[in-house]
């Protein structure tokens, strides 16, 4: 009696380990193919981001959107984000909001998808206070 309790427990336990490990692997499996995929700069951003890093020492730019899908073909009108790291942001204010609108020029160059109607640009400050600036730029104005 005791050998058939043993064989059902081992055979149970190995069911319930296969159960869930073929569940990790479902799940696994689904996220990774059902993710969007992720798209790097595109070459004439790649020139750009590396003009603005050399012209106003910054050490990072980041851009949102980040997916290949909602930047080469969107569906609904967006913002195109940089986040620039690092400036010094002890400057005058009328001198970053004109290096903020030169950027904004300069991208605008890029011929995104005409659903981008907005570009922001945060600038993330060497010290703090203020620590980070906000320039938004409608497209149509900078024609």
């Amino acid at each position: 009696m005791t050998k058939t309790i043993k064989w059902v427990l081992i055979i149970v336990s190995i069911g319930v380990v296969l159960y869930f490990g073929m569940s990790f692997l479902v799940v696994a499996g689904l996220s990774y193919f059902s993710s969007a995929e992720r798209i790097d700069s595109l070459p004439k951003e790649k020139i750009l981001f590396a003009e603005l890093k050399k012209e106003y020492h910054l050490t990072q730019i980041e851009r949102s959107p980040e997916t290949k899908q909602e930047l080469l073909h969107p569906k609904d009108t967006l913002k195109y984000t940089l986040y620039l790291s690092i400036i010094d942001c002890d400057q005058k204010k009328e001198n970053l909001e004109r290096i903020s609108r030169e950027m904004a020029y300069k991208i605008n160059r890029l011929d995104l998808d005409p659903n981008f109607n907005k570009y922001e640009l945060y600038f993330y400050c060497k010290k703090l206070p203020p620590g980070i600036l906000r320039y938004e730029f409608l497209r149509k104005n900078l024609k």
